[in-house]
């Protein structure tokens, strides 16, 4: 995604970063400098980012492009990260 873009939290994404103690500097880092795109279909892309302060575990964010709304965020178990 390029330039500024107004993303906006669905109340599920709200509660993930609250219950997770994801950093929303860490989702916003996510999207603007991701390791990793998805794009799922044209309503899903997902991003991927190591995210070092905590523990180098690779953060995932599901966004729908269209609207600029995250869908949800959490730390991705599966996935390796990128060196």
């Amino acid at each position: 995604i390029k330039g500024k873009v107004n993303y906006r939290f669905s109340k599920h994404a709200l509660e993930r970063i609250k219950e997770r103690k994801i950093k929303k500097e860490w989702v916003l880092e996510t999207l603007k400098n991701p390791d990793e795109i998805i794009e799922e279909s044209y309503t899903e892309h997902r991003y991927y980012k190591v995210i070092k302060d905590f523990g180098n575990r690779t953060l995932k964010v599901v966004l729908n492009p269209e609207s600029s709304i995250i869908i949800t965020v959490y730390f991705d178990r599966g996935k390796k990260p990128w060196r």
